[in-house]
C-alpha cells in the first residue's frame, strides 16, 4: 500500500500552497518603491529600486524545508512498502538510495538499504537512480540527488530563500507616452547568498518617438 506515500507527496503540496500565499500577499504588499532619475545630457532614465521591506525569508526556507522532508520521505515510505512484500519485518535500515557516483550502487550502506526488497523491485530501484545519468546529464542535478541533499541540508540549517533585484537600470525616455505599471515578480530559491534582494518588473514605456532625443 502507498497511501503512506501519497498522503506525505499531498502534504508537500499543502506546504507549497502556503508558500504560494504567503509570498503573493508579500509581493501584493508593494515593498518596493521605483525612483527615477533624468539624465538630459545622454537622455536616459535611471530607474532604481527602493529598499524593500524584510521579507519573511526564515520562515520561507522552513516551509521550502518542509516540502523537501515529506518529498524525500515518501520515497523512504515506497522502499519500505517494496520490502514489505517480501519480509513482514524489514530492517530499519530500509530506505530508497540516492547513488550519484560510480560504486555507490555496491556500497554496504546501500545494499541494507535494499537488503530485503525482491530483486525485481531493486533492480526497479536501481533504474531511477541518478547514476549513471542518461543523456550526458550531470547526476548531481538529477531530481532525486538534489532533493535529498537539499533534504539533509534543512536538518541542520534552515535554507535561504532569496529574492533578486537589479540596483538600477537606465532606460530611453518616451516624451508624452503613458507608463504601465507591471506587478509580476520573479522568485528564485537559490543557494544561499548574503543579502537576498527583490526582482520586480520595471515600468515598460509605450513605443513612441521622443521629439528631443533622434
Amino acid at each position: 500500500m502507498l497511501d503512506g506515500a501519497r498522503a506525505k507527496i499531498a502534504r508537500a503540496w499543502d506546504h507549497l500552497d502556503t508558500l504560494d500565499v504567503e509570498t503573493t500577499t508579500f509581493v501584493q504588499s508593494n515593498p518596493v518603491t521605483i525612483l527615477s532619475e533624468y539624465e538630459p545630457k545622454t537622455c536616459k532614465f535611471t530607474f532604481r529600486l527602493a529598499q524593500p521591506s524584510r521579507a519573511p525569508f526564515i520562515r520561507w526556507g522552513v516551509i521550502v524545508g518542509d516540502v523537501l522532508h515529506e518529498a524525500s520521505s515518501a520515497l523512504d515510505h515506497v522502499a519500505w512498502q517494496l520490502a514489505l512484500k517480501k519480509r513482514p519485518n524489514p530492517r530499519r535500515q530500509t530506505a530508497f538510495p540516492v547513488c550519484v557516483a560510480e560504486g555507490d550502487w555496491e556500497r554496504k550502506s546501500t545494499r541494507a538499504m535494499v537488503q530485503h526488497i525482491a530483486t525485481e523491485d531493486r533492480d526497479w530501484i536501481k533504474s531511477k537512480q541518478p547514476y549513471p545519468a542518461p543523456d550526458g546529464e550531470r547526476p548531481e542535478t538529477h531530481a532525486h540527488a538534489m532533493l535529498r541533499k537539499l533534504s539533509n541540508m534543512d536538518k541542520h540549517q534552515v535554507l535561504h530563500a532569496a529574492l533578486l533585484m537589479p540596483l538600477d537600470i537606465d532606460a530611453e525616455p518616451v516624451i508624452g507616452s503613458d507608463i504601465e505599471r507591471l506587478n509580476d515578480v520573479e522568485f528564485f530559491i537559490n543557494n544561499p547568498i548574503e543579502e537576498a534582494q527583490y526582482s520586480p518588473a520595471l515600468p515598460s514605456p509605450r513605443p513612441g518617438p521622443s521629439p528631443r532625443c533622434r
